[in-house]
């Protein structure tokens, strides 16, 4: 259901289906970058990292057209190596602090 609501909000922001908009690799590339930085345990956490991930992406595209793919491509190697949880389990580590 969850991502039905999602698909209907995407195409609100595409205006119009085409198979260039639907079948394109960015797509794929941010959807793994968000669920790899949100995670699954709050509904917060891909709130939270697909905010923060389409802002870095509108903002690199319009600065310079491959910089996004590098910068995707950087978070991608840094969450994996360095990150160990994600924003989820931070988010319910710092509930729990507090």
């Amino acid at each position: 259901m969850m991502q039905s609501i999602c698909g209907s909000i995407a195409t609100l922001y595409l205006l119009y289906i085409n198979f260039d908009s639907v079948f394109n690799p960015y797509i794929f590339l941010l959807a793994l970058v968000i669920g790899l930085l949100g995670g699954y345990l709050s509904i917060l956490g891909p709130i939270i990292s697909s905010i923060t991930i389409i802002f870095l992406y509108e903002y690199t595209s319009r600065i310079a057209e491959n910089l996004n793919l590098a910068l995707i491509g950087a978070i991608v190697i840094a969450v994996t190596l360095y990150l160990r949880t994600n924003i989820s389990e931070i988010l319910i580590q710092l509930y729990r602090r507090s």
